[in-house]
């Protein structure tokens, strides 16, 4: 009876072997601390999930604010309907580096920088304060920049004037995607907080974590203000079509007619198999210039709207 009573304190604590139960105590350590530290946190994962955890200082300067999180591998989401016992809610929470984090209290980002593989009873892992939104290609990343650490300017002499040249630099830390590692390449072009930086370089060999060493770069600013994207017209109500044949003769017209829209739309085809011959309010012309069997698009719009009817061309 008493090996018996002793079995179940041990498994309890976390079972026969010594190192299962220290294991056992330090997640109870950190969940009591929790409760009841000073350095008490909400951490919202990517997906909303909510969970308690401890974000203890480390290192902070006029550079760098990089604290240590600890939080457990598995616990109970803070905003999701409880169930019955604690132990029933229990889910896996799968924090890893390279994950974007937001500390609910400060409402800041944090990544997720390298992880205390040593410690076993809990997920533990130092992060960086997130304090630059980067932008390159259609993408915009949170990140962590350190720098520049530059220091002095570097003047250019000539005979009449003096010039310098740019030459601020900074390290970059961003999560390890698919995206930043097809944009952000050698000589690749980001912007940080709007202004112009190019990469460098960039070690790929840390896990989750992406680190490009960057330079300062010129800005052009009368060629961004001529790149504006046109948004791509929205697709007019299912009920909205283009009344007409769908399979044509080579050398001959068509009549098409807009059904339910506006009649003061544009037509349009979208090669030199066909083209438009004629345009009434909601009806168009369409003449077939090819000889040869093919395709074509007729595409009507309005406005932000557009619809399109694909037309066969029948072989002679």
């Amino acid at each position: 009876m008493i090996n018996d009573d002793l079995a179940i304190r041990m498994n309890y604590h976390g079972g026969s072997v010594r190192q299962d139960r220290m294991i056992r105590d330090k997640l109870w350590s950190l969940k009591t601390a929790m409760r009841a530290s000073y350095h008490r946190a909400t951490a919202v994962l990517s997906d909303g999930r909510e969970f308690n955890c401890l974000m203890n200082p480390s290192k902070l300067n006029l550079d760098i604010d990089y604290k240590e999180i600890s939080i457990p591998f598995e616990d109970v989401c803070l905003n999701k309907e409880r169930k019955g016992k604690t132990s029933e809610g229990i889910e896996p929470i799968d924090m890893k580096c390279g994950d974007i984090f937001t500390w609910k209290e400060t409402d800041t980002d944090w990544l997720v920088y390298v992880q205390r593989v040593d410690e076993l009873a809990y997920f533990r892992a130092g992060c960086y304060k997130c304090n630059v939104d980067v932008e390159f290609g259609e993408y915009t990343q949170r990140g962590h920049v350190m720098g520049p650490s530059v220091r002095n300017i570097d003047w250019r002499p000539s005979e009449n004037f003096y010039w310098n040249n740019i030459n601020y630099d900074a390290i970059l830390l961003l999560p390890k995607t698919d995206e930043v590692l097809e944009y952000l390449k050698r000589f690749g072009k980001l912007k940080i907080n709007g202004k112009q930086w190019e990469v460098q370089a960039r070690n790929m060999f840390t896990e989750g974590v992406i680190e490009i060493a960057i330079k300062e770069d010129f800005t052009n600013t009368y060629a961004d203000a001529q790149i504006i994207p046109e948004p791509e017209p929205a697709p007019l109500p299912e009920e909205v079509c283009i009344i007409g044949p769908t399979e044509v003769d080579c050398a001959d017209m068509y009549k098409y007619s807009i059904q339910n829209a506006p009649t003061n739309g544009t037509w349009e085809v979208n090669n030199k198999l066909a083209r438009i011959v004629e345009v009434k309010p909601g009806t168009a012309y369409v003449g077939v210039t090819s000889m040869k069997s093919g395709k074509f698009v007729l595409k009507y719009t309005y406005g932000e709207y557009s619809t399109e009817l694909e037309i066969t061309i029948r072989s002679i």
